[in-house]
């Protein structure tokens, strides 16, 4: 080490300055190039870090029609099952008839989307009547089933608009029907769960809480409202779906089909107000 100083210092004014610099851009190099290499993989990560598709949600009609269309008009408790005669379907003998009465209606309408791989479905509904809502996922065609019977198994529903006409949704699949009509098929009960359920001092088992410390009844009416009718609290039911790989096409597009049940047991005579009934979906 003494060596090297004894030899620097005899070292002119110019050849000093040389070798000053020469240490110092040897140390930058040293410094930079580290960090040369690692900006430069962060810029690689971050080109191959994976970007979403921007995400929307359609809630529309049955066939992703507008959803003027998802009509749910009044129920007939006291209507029976009628055939093509446009008579009640007689299930007994002439001599001893028997007609049985409607407990259900169904409601065919469609989720569709893009850039997502799932979604939650929400209902909401009013509980001036004793009705239970229930929601199935459906199959589409565009022929009558050849078994079962109409809105007990499946829906008939009649087209209003075009391939391509909808307003409010641009999707379109190549799958989707041509002819007028469509039908669908009740399948599997979707898995959900009441966020505020029954009361449990309700004797018929129809109406929701109606509690200021449960944060759906506070998020409703406020946590000091305890004049409320307890017909008129909402009930709020919650499922998350996960999308299947095959429900989702090359586009990044997906549509599913669905079936509000709404039922009721024979016999009632209900000449109550209407209920309100919602149904949402967002982005889970």
């Amino acid at each position: 080490m003494k060596e090297i100083l004894k030899r620097i210092k005899k070292l002119s004014r110019r050849n000093k300055i040389q070798l000053v610099l020469a240490v110092v851009l040897t140390i930058s190099l040293a410094v930079a190039i580290p960090v040369y290499s690692w900006f430069n993989n962060q810029k690689k990560a971050a080109e191959m870090y994976k970007i979403d598709y921007p995400n929307s949600l359609y809630l529309n009609a049955a066939h992703r029609e507008d959803r003027m269309y998802f009509d749910l008009d009044e129920l007939d408790v006291e209507e029976y099952y009628m055939g093509d005669d446009n008579k009640p379907i007689n299930y007994g003998t002439a001599e001893n008839p028997v007609y049985h009465e409607k407990t259900q209606r169904l409601y065919a309408f469609s989720v569709s989307g893009e850039g997502t791989t799932g979604f939650t479905l929400q209902l909401a509904h009013t509980n001036n009547n004793e009705l239970k809502y229930e929601i199935y996922e459906a199959t589409q065609t565009e022929t009558k089933p050849n078994t079962g019977f109409e809105n007990v198994d499946w829906v008939h529903y009649e087209r209003h608009m075009g391939n391509g006409d909808n307003t409010e949704n641009p999707f379109t699949f190549s799958d989707d029907l041509t002819a007028k009509d469509a039908y669908y098929t009740m399948g599997s009960q979707v898995d959900g769960e009441d966020k505020n359920p029954d009361d449990p001092d309700d004797d018929d088992n129809i109406l929701a809480k109606k509690d200021t410390s449960d944060p759906y009844y506070e998020k409703t009416y406020g946590d000091t409202n305890t004049n409320v009718e307890a017909h008129a609290v909402p009930t709020y039911w919650q499922a998350n779906i996960t999308l299947d790989r095959s429900d989702i096409d090359r586009n990044k597009r997906f549509h599913k089909y669905y079936i509000l049940k709404v039922s009721w047991e024979s016999g009632k005579k209900n000449t109550k107000e209407t209920d309100m009934i919602y149904l949402a979906v967002k982005k889970k």
